[in-house]
């Protein structure tokens, strides 16, 4: 898993150099082999990595353990004043050498700029502002509680009548 993520400086500034900094933790009973992360969602008028790599490779993970992993990267003149995701994929072996991604979604928040993003639909544009699981533990087969505060980050549109549909691609969440 990965959690602890956070930016240095705390404020992205338009135009300047920041580290990406998080944690990479194997929870599990077996190391992971061979591991690599790679950012993507990156691009010239958002995020950029400052040595121009999006993919690190970070060796075994051994169980029950965590390594501290930094991208250093620049946020572009161009990036628009607001909240940015960056999807970041760990890759790894398990023991029978199957080759297993996890995808977690990186929120940069309050980015600094000049430049304010325009709206060309019309529509507020909602994101998640936190989240929390309780327990903070997920055991797979146990039932577990979500909660996610939503924020509408539109100065324009108000948001009336919202509906949210929460979805797993590989059914690993179920709605009890």
């Amino acid at each position: 898993t990965i959690n602890n993520i956070i930016t240095e400086p705390a404020n992205v500034i338009a135009g300047e150099r920041f580290v990406l900094k998080f944690n990479v933790n194997n929870i599990g009973d077996i190391p992971m082999k061979g591991t690599y992360l790679k950012l993507s969602g990156l691009g010239t008028d958002t995020f950029m990595p400052v040595d121009g790599n999006e993919l690190v490779y970070i060796g075994d993970v051994e169980s029950k353990s965590s390594i501290t992993q930094n991208f250093e990267m620049i946020a572009s003149k161009d990036i628009t004043k607001g909240n940015h995701t960056l999807d970041l994929n760990i890759t790894y072996n398990n023991l029978e050498n199957e080759e297993i991604t996890e995808k977690k979604t990186v929120y940069i928040l309050d980015v600094l700029s000049e430049k304010i993003e325009e709206s060309t639909s019309g529509k507020p544009k909602i994101i998640i502002e936190s989240y929390a699981t309780m327990p903070n533990s997920i055991v797979a087969g146990s039932k577990f509680t979500f909660n996610f505060n939503f924020k509408n980050t539109s100065k324009e549109k108000s948001i009336n009548n919202m509906k949210i549909t929460i979805s797993s691609d590989d059914g690993a969440f179920m709605i009890a």
